[in-house]
């Protein structure tokens, strides 16, 4: 079991709302890829997730659950990305917003992320 300590900065395309672009996160990542862990998310709280990696070459993807969102207790995530180094990581997510009539924005997320490998 690793621990992963980030930071990444992020982008919300297709958007309205203004959100955090900063998010330091802890992971805790099993050899047979379910990971778990905490972020600081879009709106600017903590948000806890659990789910699966799956790593190619330099390529990864990750899917789960998470929750810490004003609009839903618990929702899917996923993202998809690039490691350019040990430490260094581009992905892109796909982002949701409701606005104040319940209408629901599809939108994206691309980010750089800083990590860490804590033994």
């Amino acid at each position: 079991m690793d621990i992963i300590l980030a930071i990444a900065t992020t982008l919300h395309l297709g958007l309205a709302g203004d959100y955090n672009e900063v998010h330091p996160s802890i992971q805790l990542r099993a050899d047979n890829g379910l990971i778990a862990g905490l972020y600081h998310n879009s709106e600017g709280t903590l948000s806890g997730y659990t789910g699966y990696r799956a790593e190619w070459e330099k390529f990864f993807i990750e899917g789960g659950i998470v929750a810490g969102y004003e609009y839903a207790d618990i929702i899917p995530y996923g993202r998809v990305g690039y490691d350019f180094t040990d430490n260094l990581s581009v992905f892109a997510a796909p982002a949701f917003e409701v606005d104040n009539n319940d209408e629901l924005t599809i939108g994206a997320v691309l980010g750089i992320e800083f990590s860490f490998k804590v033994n």
